[in-house]
């Protein structure tokens, strides 16, 4: 596996921010959008050749009932094969969060890894807006319990949120908002929370952002 980083936190994002969590960064991306905010995991500076094994040795001494794992990127997805041979050897743990752009189709042996974990969940980041239309989602992430969540600026941001709900007929509640910025921001993160009262969208904040700022945990 290209492995970017692993470390302990919480996770800052999704339906489980405030969670403690272990960072699992996957190297490479297949969009590489202007505004991310991890753009050393793209190359292979600073990045381990791992197997399998061994990400799990460096894991799963932290994985508990209590705590969750959280795979990012990157785009953990370009590593598909690789992702799922860890899924199906994973230990116990409170919850598995796979963080993605949608772009690259849903696993296909997924219907496995949901009977057998029951606790992993795709947060889908669809590039839209402020950020950019650089890639559609997939198909086969609408058919799922994918949360998808939206890094929005401004209203024009959330009507394109809106667009993208009614198109692909989904329910408010697989919708989350997320206030852009690598520094918080609190006038716009009263604007996200009222366009979520507005529309019935949930709110994520960026909480590591408002803890220890923009910056490499490693």
């Amino acid at each position: 596996m290209k492995v970017s980083e692993i470390y302990p936190s919480l996770q800052g994002e999704g339906p489980h921010v405030g969670y403690p969590a272990i960072f699992l960064r996957l190297a490479g991306c297949n969009l590489k959008c202007p505004k991310c905010d991890s753009k050393y995991s793209w190359d292979g500076s600073k990045t381990s050749d791992m197997t399998v094994d061994e990400v799990l040795y460096d894991i799963e001494d932290f994985l508990d009932s209590d705590t969750g794992l959280v795979i990012t990127g990157g785009e953990p997805m370009i590593q598909e094969k690789e992702l799922e041979a860890l899924l199906s050897r994973l230990p116990c743990c409170a919850f598995v969060d796979i963080e993605t752009n949608g772009t690259i189709p849903y696993f296909l042996n997924a219907p496995y890894i949901k009977r057998a974990f029951r606790k992993v969940t795709f947060i889908v980041s669809p590039k839209i807006g402020s950020l950019g239309a650089v890639g559609e989602v997939d198909d086969t992430y609408f058919d799922t319990d994918a949360v998808f969540k939206f890094v929005v600026a401004s209203l024009e941001d959330v009507g394109l949120v809106k667009e993208f709900q009614k198109k692909h007929i989904l329910p408010s509640s697989r919708i989350m908002l997320m206030p852009e910025g690598i520094t918080y921001n609190k006038e716009l993160y009263t604007k996200v929370a009222e366009w979520c009262k507005l529309y019935g969208y949930r709110f994520s904040p960026r909480l590591h952002i408002i803890l220890w700022g923009y910056k490499r945990r490693t």
